[in-house]
């Protein structure tokens, strides 16, 4: 919980970003591979800034970048693809036609620490809808 916090207060204030822990990041990834370090620094620059701007529900951050951090060192380029699958699936169970029991167990199932995995919500709910009409 206490990392779930950290991480929500880390990309909560996030004014700058630190390009040297991109750098770091990078470079403990590819090690002496210096083109795919070089490629890895402009992609996790670019998905950082994406991700600094986005301007939708400050909870898919915190899920996305909770499980993209590991030992305080960001993904910026997997925290983008999440928030951008977490948000197509939200929008997919805002417009939620089905059963309404199977989208309140399904949420409750896949919600931790009050913050919803959107993405598994919308696969549970399909699951069960698919089901439920064979």
């Amino acid at each position: 919980m206490k990392t779930l916090i950290a991480v929500i207060v880390l990309f909560a204030g996030m004014q700058s970003i630190a390009y040297a822990d991109i750098y770091t990041f990078c470079s403990e990834k590819w090690g002496e591979d210096y083109k795919m370090r070089d490629y890895c620094v402009t992609k996790q620059q670019a998905a950082a800034e994406w991700v600094k701007f986005w301007l939708g529900d400050p909870d898919i951050v915190a899920i996305c970048a909770y499980k993209w951090t590991k030992l305080d060192e960001v993904d910026y380029d997997m925290v983008k693809d999440c928030v951008e699958k977490q948000e197509k699936a939200k929008n997919y169970i805002d417009a939620w036609d089905g059963d309404g029991g199977i989208l309140d167990r399904c949420t409750k199932k896949w919600t931790r620490h009050s913050y919803p995995d959107y993405n598994m919500i919308k696969f549970c709910a399909e699951n069960q809808k698919r089901h439920l009409t064979k």
